[in-house]
């Protein structure tokens, strides 16, 4: 973060952002949301939190959405995109980047929470977004809004 201009954006939180280059939100499997508009740095922040995970001996990965889902939706097969999803739910941290910039239809969202769902709670995600939280319901531009089926108690 040497080459970071501190003084802009002016609201930003060195301290968090600090505390976060630390890296202990790895070991406890949480996930960072940088949510900004275009241009103040989420990318070269979440560059350096991936870094930072190398360093530490984690294993990266650093992709844009748009990427992800291209390689998901581009699976012919569901076994082959079964593979893919455990592809991506194995890696210590994944870092989405620019998640938002797109509209995502219902199948690349569902792709979306498949990969989220597969690591919440297992593995760190860092997701860089020009959408504040109050516009997330509709970065997903659709005539419905879906909802994810019930957790199986057996399984």
């Amino acid at each position: 973060m040497i080459d970071y201009d501190w003084a802009w954006p002016t609201k930003i939180d060195r301290e968090v952002v600090d505390h976060a280059l630390g890296g202990g939100y790895l070991a406890a499997a949480r996930n960072i949301v940088l949510a900004a508009p275009q241009g103040l740095g989420k990318t070269m922040i979440a560059q350096n939190l991936a870094h930072q995970a190398v360093l530490m001996g984690h294993s990266v990965l650093f992709v844009t959405a748009a990427q992800l889902l291209l390689d998901l939706g581009s699976q012919e097969s569901s076994r082959a995109l079964d593979r893919r999803l455990k592809h991506y739910a194995k890696i210590s941290l994944l870092v989405l980047d620019e998640v938002g910039y797109l509209a995502f239809d219902n199948r690349t969202a569902d792709l979306l929470f498949q990969v989220v769902s597969r690591r919440y709670e297992k593995k760190s995600l860092v997701l860089t977004t020009n959408l504040a939280f109050s516009d997330w319901p509709t970065g997903r531009r659709s005539s419905r809004t879906r909802r994810a089926p019930p957790r199986s108690s057996t399984g």
